[in-house]
């Protein structure tokens, strides 16, 4: 069983990918195109690095981003207003 303190984080690691999935802080569904399930260890490294982030765009950000930014830029910011993580 892989816990997590802060969910957030595996979604952030992974670019908010569809198919992952908590529930009362238990990883509990991991998308197969991501590989094998993570370990404990490296959901703690993610959610350290995670914790030590500089902020997130706000969805204004977002917004601005996913018409004028770069096609990666534009990926990653529709993604995350797709998830919701504001």
């Amino acid at each position: 069983m892989i816990i997590t303190k802060h969910p957030v984080a595996i979604g952030w690691k992974h670019d908010y990918v569809s198919g992952i999935s908590t529930r009362e802080g238990v990883l509990t569904a991991w998308p197969a195109s991501l590989g094998a399930w993570p370990t404990q260890e490296q959901v703690e490294q993610w959610e350290a690095e995670w914790l030590a982030r500089p902020p997130e765009p706000s969805f204004q950000d977002d917004l601005v981003t996913a018409v004028t930014g770069t096609d990666e830029e534009k990926a990653t910011a529709k993604n995350r207003l797709v998830a919701g993580k504001y």
